[in-house]
């Protein structure tokens, strides 16, 4: 797949040294590509336009298009949007046991109750992790600009320091957590599953 891609992309991705992430990246610039062939965008807006802001987020140069990649386990994930302004976030985490005592510090206090107190606090972990880490890819911060405990939630809605998101889980597979993020409320969510032979 690689050799499909522009040189940059490539040469980015060869650089990552396990065989499994470099799938995964590969994977998602694929998700991506398919996105803009799909709705409409290519040949106008292409992989060729992909670039990086200031804070090191990946980002289509001079297109009003956002998006967002995440993977894990063996599930990649892109979301796409378009609108003047619009943001979108995306995080998927694999279901698997975490220390929770270690964990403690990422979290304001009111969140952290509501993960030690729930009938399935390891559930409950992923939720308000990936509600966390998908505001911040939509701000287009970096985790090393945002403290996750500064994060504060209320129901769907996330406030990260001035600006608040809005959130929504989706139930793509019973072992893995993921949540949308954006700064307008999410009404409509279209969703496509694809295999890694598809995007060749």
């Amino acid at each position: 797949m690689l050799q499909t891609f522009p040189e940059k992309i490539s040469i980015k991705i060869q650089k990552y040294t396990g065989e499994k992430e470099r799938r995964q990246r590969a994977a998602g610039k694929g998700l991506l590509r398919y996105a803009l062939n799909k709705l409409g965008y290519s040949p106008a807006v292409s992989l060729d336009d992909y670039g990086y802001t200031a804070t090191h987020q990946p980002v289509l140069l001079n297109s009003g298009i956002q998006f967002s990649i995440s993977h894990s386990g063996n599930l990649v994930l892109c979301a796409l949007v378009e609108g003047e302004g619009e943001k979108v976030g995306v995080d998927v985490e694999r279901l698997k046991p975490v220390k929770l005592e270690l964990m403690k510090f990422y979290f304001d206090p009111t969140a952290w109750q509501e993960i030690v107190n729930a009938p399935d606090s390891t559930l409950a972990f992923y939720l308000h992790w990936t509600m966390r880490e998908a505001a911040i890819k939509a701000s287009g911060l970096s985790l090393e600009q945002m403290e996750l405990s500064e994060i504060t939630t209320e129901d769907n809605a996330i406030m990260l320091r001035d600006d608040t998101y809005y959130s929504r889980i989706l139930s793509l597979r019973y072992d893995y957590v993921v949540c949308l993020a954006s700064d307008k409320e999410i009404e409509a969510v279209s969703l496509t599953e694809l295999r890694a032979e598809e995007l060749l």
